[in-house]
């Protein structure tokens, strides 16, 4: 993808994985790792792709590694990590553990982030869901701020940066299945995907 408005898409892959036990990035399903999925997933909406975490992936794929700037403050040090890397104006975040997240979730969020020129995030199910989520490079500045204090919720600081939140009917009329925000937690959890995924032929 090539515009004149840079589309930067992030992978937070910084999860311990303590619920799991293993490394959630290295999870296969139907002959990829997660965190190839994740990439795979991003790249043509994207005209650059980040995995970001503490430290670098242990498979190579196709994307730029990024530290996060703040280690051990979460999902919000990932998301400002992305941003203060990006070499576009609007970044695309996605975590690595949602393994049925797909294109009209990323199309929807980046449509409405763009014109908005805000995060959008989605509220579903009572939740909010900082990832995935649409944000633009110059909330960069905020977010570092609320992290240097030792800050790190997101749904406290998003309602400060003029969120935007899609809910279940307006992701459903736009052909998005609130389901596909599920994300993976746990080994039990992981077993019910794995056995619902199609064979590897």
């Amino acid at each position: 993808m090539n515009s004149p408005d840079p589309v930067t898409g992030a992978v937070l892959a910084g999860g311990r994985s303590k619920r799991m036990g293993a490394d959630k990035r290295l999870l296969v399903l139907e002959g990829r790792t997660l965190l190839e999925r994740a990439v795979d997933l991003l790249a043509p909406l994207c005209d650059e792709v980040l995995v970001v975490a503490p430290t670098p992936p242990p498979i190579r794929v196709g994307a730029r590694y990024v530290a996060d700037r703040f280690p051990g403050l979460g999902l919000l040090s990932g998301i400002h990590a992305a941003l203060e890397e990006s070499r576009g104006s609007t970044v695309l975040c996605i975590p690595v553990d949602t393994p049925y997240l797909d294109l009209p979730w990323l199309r929807l969020l980046l449509g409405l982030g763009r014109s908005a020129g805000t995060p959008v995030v989605p509220l579903v199910g009572g939740r909010v869901h900082p990832i995935p989520g649409c944000y633009p490079k110059s909330a960069a500045a905020v977010i570092g701020q609320t992290l240097s204090r030792g800050e790190s919720s997101a749904s406290q600081i998003l309602p400060r940066l003029g969120t935007v939140y899609v809910g279940e009917e307006a992701a459903e009329g736009a052909g998005c299945d609130p389901s596909a925000l599920l994300n993976i937690n746990s080994p039990e959890e992981w077993r019910a995907v794995a056995a619902a995924a199609k064979p590897v032929r």
